[in-house]
């Protein structure tokens, strides 16, 4: 499910963060600069079309920008940062996720997002429950994790 909030928030930060102003994006993108306006103050729902081509448009998925999948527990991975790293690690027999967890959160959530299938927090207190996706088979990820060290 869209959350609004999230949605329109990633979208403002990411038009900031390429110095962009509304008028600039919505000619990108083939709206009025009314419509982003709009999306950005959760004024106006979008279409997927719109959500299609803003995703493309700053190349991020489309469960980043919309606060869904892996990014909707956002807040519990982060702060369980260092048991998913350990987990990581073990896993595919390597230090690459250490490495990573020292880079910005928002790509340590995209590397997590594209590792991980999902993680269940059972509550606060217990390690998170890690599901690989099953097409990374551990012999593959430690053979391509080895290339990294």
């Amino acid at each position: 499910m869209l959350n609004k909030n999230i949605f329109s928030e990633r979208l403002k930060a990411l038009r900031i963060s390429k110095n962009l102003n509304q008028n600039t994006l919505a000619n990108a993108i083939g709206i009025g600069k009314s419509a982003i306006s709009m999306i950005e103050t959760g004024q106006r729902a979008v279409s997927v079309d719109i959500l299609v081509a803003l995703a493309d448009y700053f190349d991020v998925s489309l469960d980043y920008l919309t606060g869904t999948g892996l990014y909707s527990k956002e807040e519990q991975i982060l702060t369980h940062k260092d048991e998913i790293v350990y987990a990581l690690n073990q896993f595919y027999d390597t230090e690459f996720f250490t490495k990573v967890s020292a880079f910005p959160n928002s790509v340590f959530m995209d590397i997590v997002a594209s590792t991980i299938k999902d993680i269940d927090f059972l509550d606060d207190e217990d390690a998170p429950e890690i599901t690989l996706y099953p097409l990374v088979p551990a012999e593959a990820g430690r053979n391509f994790f080895s290339t990294l060290k």
